[in-house]
């Protein structure tokens, strides 16, 4: 594939799909035109620490009642 070979896949001698490399813009292109952003800072996986449960609630049960009663 990084050589810009597709690929056929058969199924019983039958083609099913075909594998190609990607083409179009790359994240540079993106950036440039004005699609995506580029992050402000390198990730920092200590923000993503989940927060704490004190009361140890089951967050799944409430999450579920919440949905059910928003229902309509």
């Amino acid at each position: 594939m990084k050589s810009g070979q597709s690929f056929l896949i058969t199924e019983h001698g039958r083609p099913v799909a075909k594998l190609n490399p990607l083409e179009g813009p790359t994240l540079e292109d993106l950036i440039e035109l004005g699609v995506i952003t580029p992050a402000a800072r390198k990730y920092d996986p200590a923000i993503d620490k989940p927060l704490p449960n004190p009361d140890n609630i089951d967050l799944v049960a409430a999450l579920l009642a919440d949905r059910a009663a928003a229902r309509y």
